[in-house]
């Protein structure tokens, strides 16, 4: 375990031509299919118009920030809150570069707040994160490695299975479905076990701010908030629990990834939302590459 070290910046060129920073590029090609092409935090009638507020909870760096500042427009707003140094200091950079980016293409993204802080319920002013420098996507402050493992074993084999969407390009993936097709099972399984040990590793650790969604509004006087985006590796309820009651009709819709773990987690989120969150519609689904995880994708309007 690394504490405190900083990860070295790279920096990875968008389809779309634009060349963020990041921590991982292996994260990078993964993120931009599910936020860009997928849009996968706009499903079930999830929708951004312009003029809209966005709340990202775990930017990362910065990717659906970006997304959604298009979206929105010059006349909207997105408060984007990422926890760890090494990925808020990316997102700093990759805002300032798509907002150059933007105006080179006659484009007027929104207003984009960052802020280096976590967020929960309130119960704590401060949370140990981990990093892993060659997943960032892994990162959290309830890091749990078994559970990663377990999933990973079950999404690679789906997506070996089909068009490897969301695997790095290249002679990793064919190498890999050609184990799977045609290796042993315990050959198969060894080699998948050391790849995602291997991106597990090496791991910094970092004592990061926690706040509430209800600090955040009230800080930036957000009278509506008309997403709320969450993905923050199994504190997604803990996020949730931290707004406050009164706020929850500011609250339009709710996108967000959520853990089943431990079991009965699930359960609790949707009781919240459709419970003193008051949303008509909530929907939790899981993509075909993840039956069988604990892997959930919940979308809530109102």
């Amino acid at each position: 375990m690394e504490t405190g070290r900083q990860c070295l910046l790279r920096t990875s060129t968008l389809p779309n031509g634009l060349t963020v920073h990041c921590v991982s590029r292996e994260d990078v090609s993964f993120i931009y299919d599910e936020v860009f092409l997928q849009r996968g935090y706009l499903q079930h009638d999830v929708q951004l118009r312009p003029g809209d507020t966005v709340v990202d909870i775990g930017s990362n760096i910065g990717l659906f920030t970006l997304y959604a500042a298009e979206a929105v427009g010059h006349e909207g707003k997105v408060v984007a809150v990422e926890p760890l140094p090494q990925l808020h200091r990316a997102a700093v950079l990759n805002t300032a570069a798509h907002a150059a980016w933007c105006a080179g293409r006659g484009m007027r993204p929104a207003a984009v707040h960052l802020e280096q802080c976590g967020a929960s319920d309130g119960s704590e002013d401060c949370a140990r994160f981990t990093l892993y420098s060659k997943a960032s996507g892994w990162s959290s402050m309830v890091p749990d490695e078994a559970e990663t493992e377990a999933n990973m074993g079950i999404f690679l084999r789906a997506t070996l299975r089909g068009d490897r969407r969301g695997l790095p390009p290249g002679l990793l993936a064919v190498a890999a479905s050609w184990l799977l097709r045609l290796a042993p099972t315990w050959l198969y399984n060894l080699v998948w076990r050391w790849y995602v040990r291997r991106m597990m590793g090496p791991k910094v650790e970092v004592t990061c701010r926690l706040i509430t969604v209800s600090d955040l509004i009230e800080r930036h006087s957000l009278k509506r908030v008309d997403l709320l985006k969450v993905d923050v590796e199994r504190a997604e309820l803990a996020v949730l629990r931290g707004v406050h009651p009164t706020l929850w009709p500011r609250i339009q819709q709710v996108t967000m990834e959520a853990h089943d773990w431990p079991s009965g987690r699930l359960v609790e989120i949707l009781a919240l939302l459709r419970g003193p969150a008051a949303f008509r519609r909530v929907t939790a689904e899981q993509s075909v590459s993840l039956k069988g995880t604990t892997l959930w994708n919940i979308w809530a309007t109102r």
